[in-house]
């Protein structure tokens, strides 16, 4: 964002904050490449955040938005669940344009379920099948936050995922495409991202797609 101020003499450029951080998370021993990342505060407008999902990301608007909700926990998913989950929520998100919103943290019915679309995707041979996963997680929860905390725009973090953390902390999950970091307005108020994944939710629900622009 550019503020142009003109005078009588001259005109001078001056540059304002922008809202949000973007950069890329490197995960260096994952053998995965970058994943795209905004961090932003827990009172930004979801509209600022899907703007930078269109038109920086360059991410074909969903038709479908898929939720997934549970609690970050380390439990083990019985195999014919897991595999019963992993071919019902990809063949939904294909054959929808969806794109998949998760708590971003390997831990819980995210890692199982982010471990599918990737496997599914490395394993695909079509160019257009693409199951975008998006990650919304809350900085107080993230191992290695320290990494985040200080980054600039346009920034490429080194991050070092760690399968072995027990909690509260975790760390990131490679498997993700894109991350929405949120900084709390209060450290010890975790509501506040779900708010405001809520509220991106019922943003995008918002918007018309498609040719008739339903």
């Amino acid at each position: 964002m550019e503020t142009k101020y003109c005078s009588s003499d001259k005109e001078e450029t001056f540059k304002t904050e922008l809202p949000y951080c973007m950069g890329e998370i490197d995960f260096t021993a994952s053998g995965k490449k970058r994943g795209k990342f905004i961090k932003v505060p827990c009172t930004i407008h979801p509209g600022v955040i899907f703007e930078v999902m269109l038109n920086k990301w360059k991410l074909p608007a969903p038709n479908l938005v898929v939720s997934l909700v549970g609690e970050d926990e380390i439990f083990q998913m019985k195999p014919w669940l897991r595999d019963t989950l992993k071919k019902g929520l990809i063949k939904a998100a294909q054959s929808t344009d969806a794109w998949i919103f998760t708590s971003a943290l390997r831990v819980g019915i995210t890692r199982h379920l982010v471990q599918a679309v990737r496997d599914h995707a490395l394993a695909s041979t079509s160019s257009k099948v693409r199951v975008i996963t998006i990650g919304i997680a809350s900085l107080g929860k993230i191992q290695h936050r320290e990494i985040l905390d200080n980054t600039k725009d346009g920034s490429l973090v080194h991050y070092q995922s760690d399968d072995n953390a027990q909690g509260p902390l975790y760390s990131l999950d490679h498997n993700h495409s894109h991350f929405i970091l949120v900084d709390h307005v209060t450290p010890d108020d975790p509501d506040e991202t779900t708010k405001l994944r809520l509220t991106l939710e019922k943003h995008i629900s918002e918007q018309r797609t498609g040719y008739g622009g339903s």
